[in-house]
C-alpha cells in the first residue's frame, strides 16, 4: 500500500480583503501525487503568526480552528485502519471527498456562492432582456452575499442547507455595523432591495429541486424610502436667477436648467450628442434613449433649452467634444450644487436628480397632464395599458405640449417674484 500522507496549511494567498481571515488547507500526498482542498476553517491574522508548522497548529491554548483539524486527522486515520482493505485503491479525490465528509458518488450539491454565480452567468449576464444597472445591482448582491459568506467562515455552506436563519443573520448582517471588517450598516430601503434579488435567484433552487422552500421569502423589509424634498418652484426660480454665481458655479447652473427643461437624468445629459436632435418642421426635437430603462424619450424643445444648448456650443471643451454638455462627474456636479443651492437660500443640498423631479413639476405647472405624453417625454413605459397600443405619441400632440410649455416658461421666466 503506498504511504498516504495529510498536511495542513493556512492559504495566505487566498486572505479575504474584507475579513482578513486566512483558509485552512488540506493536502494530501500519495506515490508523488498530491491534491489539495480548501477546509471549513480560516484563522485570523493573530492566530496566522501564531501557526507552528511543524506541528501544524496554532499555539494557542483551547484554539478552535486546532479542534477542527484535530477531528479530521481523526477521520483519516480511521479510514486507514478501518477501511484498509479498500483504502489502497481509493484515488486522492476520494481520500479527499471522505475525510472532509463528503460522498464522491453523490451529484455535487453546489455552494451558495457557486450556485449564485452560476445563476448570473445564465440569466441575467447573458441576457439581453435585463438592463446594464439590473445586472450591475444583482453583482452587487453578490458581492455582500460573498462578503457575509467570508465573514461568517462558512465558504462551504451549500445550497440545500440555507434556511430562515441564514436569511434573517445575512439581513442583520446588511444593516448593522461591524467595524471589525469596517463595514457601516445600509438603511432597511437598501437592503431590501438586495433580499429581493435573492428571492429571484433563489426561486431557481427551488425549481431545480436544490431547495424546498425560499428562505428569503421569509423576511420583510420596508421598501419603502422617507420621501426626500423636493424644489418647490420658487426655490427653482431662485436657483435659475441668482445673479451672484462664479465663473466656475454658472456652467453648472445651466447644464441643472437645461436637465430641469428637459427632464434628462444626469448620465443621460452627459451622453446627449448631435445625433440626438432632429430638426423638424415642427422644431428641433430632442430623441434620446434612457439608461437606465431602455425606454425613449421623445419632445420637442422650447426656446429655452435650445438657448442654452447654443450657450454650450460657444464653449471651447464642448467645441472639442462629439457631447452637447460639458462632460463632468456626477460628484463633482452634486459638490458644485451644494454650494449654488446654499447661495440661492435653499436649505437643503440639491443634486442633479432633482433636476428631473423639477422637470416633472413643470409639466404639471404648465397643465401638461396627459399620461401618454407625460410617459414619452420622462422615458417612462406606458406599461401594459391599451393606450400604449392604441394611442401613439404624434407629432401633432407633442408640438401641443410644447407650446403649453413654452408659454408656461416664458411666463415664468418674466416673473421673478
Amino acid at each position: 500500500m503506498g504511504r498516504v500522507t495529510i498536511t495542513f496549511y493556512p492559504n495566505d494567498r487566498k486572505q479575504s480583503n474584507t475579513t482578513e481571515q486566512i483558509p485552512i488547507y488540506l493536502r494530501i500526498r500519495k506515490e508523488g501525487l498530491k491534491t489539495e482542498a480548501r477546509t471549513d476553517w480560516s484563522v485570523l491574522p493573530h492566530e496566522r503568526a501564531l501557526w507552528n508548522k511543524t506541528m501544524q497548529r496554532v499555539d494557542i491554548k483551547d484554539c478552535k480552528a486546532n479542534e477542527y483539524l484535530g477531528k479530521i486527522e481523526e477521520k483519516f486515520n480511521a479510514l486507514r485502519i478501518f477501511k484498509s482493505e479498500e483504502f489502497d485503491d481509493y484515488d486522492l479525490d476520494t481520500i479527499k471527498y471522505l475525510i472532509l465528509g463528503k460522498n464522491p458518488n453523490r451529484k455535487k450539491m453546489p455552494t451558495v456562492i457557486e450556485f449564485m454565480e452560476s445563476y448570473y452567468d445564465i440569466n441575467i449576464e447573458s441576457s439581453t432582456r435585463i438592463k446594464k444597472g439590473t445586472k450591475k445591482n444583482y453583482l452587487k448582491a453578490i458581492k455582500h452575499m460573498r462578503s457575509f459568506i467570508e465573514f461568517k467562515r462558512i465558504h462551504n455552506k451549500q445550497v440545500s442547507a440555507i434556511d430562515y436563519r441564514f436569511a434573517n443573520e445575512f439581513s442583520n448582517y446588511l444593516m448593522n455595523d461591524h467595524p471589525e471588517i469596517q463595514k457601516t450598516g445600509m438603511s432597511e430601503v437598501s437592503a431590501c432591495g438586495l433580499i429581493k434579488k435573492f428571492r429571484t435567484i433563489f426561486n431557481q433552487a427551488i425549481n431545480e429541486e436544490l431547495l424546498k422552500k425560499n428562505p428569503f421569502c421569509q423576511i420583510k423589509l420596508s421598501y419603502k424610502s422617507p420621501p426626500k424634498q423636493r424644489l418647490t418652484i420658487q426655490q427653482f426660480k431662485n436657483l435659475i436667477y441668482f445673479e451672484s454665481y462664479t465663473k466656475t458655479e454658472t456652467p453648472y447652473v445651466q447644464m441643472f436648467h437645461f436637465m430641469s427643461l428637459t427632464g434628462a437624468a444626469f448620465l443621460d445629459s452627459q451622453q446627449l450628442n448631435m445625433d440626438n436632435l432632429e430638426e423638424s418642421e415642427k422644431g428641433l426635437k430632442l430623441l434620446y434613449k434612457r439608461n437606465k430603462t431602455g425606454h425613449t424619450s421623445e419632445q420637442l424643445l422650447c426656446s429655452k433649452a435650445i438657448e442654452l444648448i447654443k450657450c454650450f456650443d460657444a464653449r471651447p471643451d464642448v467645441q472639442t467634444s462629439k457631447f452637447l454638455l460639458p462632460q463632468v462627474s456626477n460628484q463633482q456636479f452634486n459638490r458644485e450644487l451644494k454650494v449654488i443651492g446654499a447661495k440661492a437660500g435653499i436649505a437643503f443640498n440639491i443634486t442633479t436628480h432633482h433636476a428631473r423631479h423639477t422637470y416633472r413639476a413643470l409639466l404639471d405647472e404648465a397643465d401638461v397632464v396627459d399620461p401618454t405624453v407625460i410617459n414619452k417625454l420622462m422615458g417612462w413605459s406606458n406599461g401594459n395599458s391599451m393606450d400604449s397600443i392604441y394611442r401613439q405619441v404624434t407629432e401633432t400632440r407633442l408640438l401641443r405640449t410644447k407650446e403649453q410649455f413654452e408659454n408656461f416658461i416664458n411666463n415664468f421666466k418674466n416673473n421673478k417674484s
